[in-house]
């Protein structure tokens, strides 16, 4: 039997070291003012999946499942390389292959444009949910 700490070590999960994302970064942080309700309510419509959560501050959340863990550990590595391009970072929560990202800008006590703006971005690395046409074209 394998002892579950000699189990854990013998995983090679790359890890990002923060000297890693200084380079990344292409953006400025420009504090944005917080969102009324209403632009919350119209923004999230082009957000897939995204909900709106809390109660005095509030903040939107969502959560990926994925195949395993080492899958999660990979799309929160990728999410954090695009946060710390937008110099801009999400609430991270893994549970074995659930990644639950929540976003709100702190300064702001709200959220803003650039919650949404890395959301959009968060988006585009989730790969789309295969259709049956398109796994029996794989084939």
């Amino acid at each position: 039997m394998v002892h579950p700490i000699t189990f854990a070590l013998s995983f090679r999960v790359p890890l990002v070291r923060y000297e890693e994302f200084r380079p990344h970064i292409k953006e400025k942080t420009v504090m944005a003012a917080r969102l009324s309700d209403e632009q919350i309510r119209v923004r999230r419509k082009s957000l897939l999946g995204w909900q709106l959560v809390g109660g005095r501050v509030k903040r939107i959340q969502k959560e990926y499942v994925l195949g395993n863990f080492l899958q999660a550990l990979r799309f929160v590595n990728k999410v954090g390389r695009l946060a710390e391009a937008a110099a801009h970072h999400p609430d991270i929560t893994i549970r074995y292959n659930r990644v639950t990202l929540g976003l709100f800008t702190h300064d702001e006590g709200g959220i803003t444009d650039a919650d949404f703006n890395l959301a959009a971005k968060i988006e585009s690395l989730t790969p789309r949910p295969q259709t049956r046409r398109s796994v029996e074209r794989q084939r």
